[in-house]
């Protein structure tokens, strides 16, 4: 039987934004986006009218291929950052685990002994850097302490806080990381206890920080500085955008 070569080349990519635009129709744009990513994995680079001829036919239309690849961009980051922030806390959540050893992950002999430590007639001998010797009752170790778990948010709960930060990000570029995950229970209590969906927050979000027509969000871009003041100004800014006002 002919052996069949396996293939072991695989790439994370976010299959959510791609499948969002296939949903809508634009299956051009998916391709587009599939194009750049494997530019970027790879390192070619290209200049914005010779995307434009490549996805549109067209190289006067570098600037609707500038667009695309500044949303590319974005949902890219996006999309890294989420799993960056998820491989961090799993490896916190693991480390609570070995919490009653204290309050670090140490490194662990073949017997699971905490390093510098041993135990006599059911005492813990701790020597400490300095050369002295702690004796510590292996009873205290069943006190339970409380464990710092990820707080139970969503994936659309943490797109929405990186979509925050990023749109922030564009026009704060000084502006510090926030914890996406403390970001996301706010987003989660707009979604649970006020009720609001995530296509909602999401276009509230885009009327603030994105220029249109409709609605001037600029007093907002300056006050709206992390989802959990977004909760709070929510209907306010709602009640704004109904009656059409251009300024707070």
């Amino acid at each position: 039987m002919k052996k069949i070569g396996a293939r072991i080349h695989y790439i994370m990519f976010p299959t959510d934004y791609y499948d969002e635009l296939i949903e809508k129709g634009n299956r051009v744009k998916a391709a587009a986006l599939m194009e750049y990513y494997r530019d970027m994995k790879r390192g070619r680079v290209y200049k914005f009218q010779d995307y434009a001829k490549y996805w549109l036919g067209d190289y006067t239309k570098k600037g609707t291929a500038f667009k695309w690849i500044k949303e590319f961009h974005e949902e890219i980051s996006k999309f890294f950052t989420h799993w960056r922030e998820h491989n961090e806390q799993h490896f916190l959540d693991v480390g609570n685990e070995w919490k009653p050893f204290g309050n670090h992950m140490e490194t662990f002999n073949d017997s699971q002994s905490p390093k510098n430590s041993s135990s006599i007639d059911g005492m813990e001998t701790i020597r400490k850097p300095n050369g002295n010797i702690t004796n510590k009752s292996k009873e205290s170790n069943n006190i339970s302490r409380p464990n710092a778990k990820r707080p139970d948010v969503s994936d659309d709960d943490i797109r929405l806080s990186e979509l925050l930060f990023s749109k922030l990000l564009s026009i704060h570029p000084t502006i510090k990381r926030p914890e996406i995950i403390k970001w996301a229970v706010h987003i989660k209590r707009m979604r649970e206890i006020d009720k609001r969906t995530t296509e909602a927050i999401s276009n509230m979000i885009s009327m603030i920080f994105d220029k249109n027509q409709y609605f001037d969000g600029t007093f907002w871009r300056s006050n709206i500085l992390s989802t959990e003041k977004l909760r709070k100004q929510y209907d306010t800014i709602a009640i704004q955008i109904k009656s059409g006002r251009r300024s707070a």
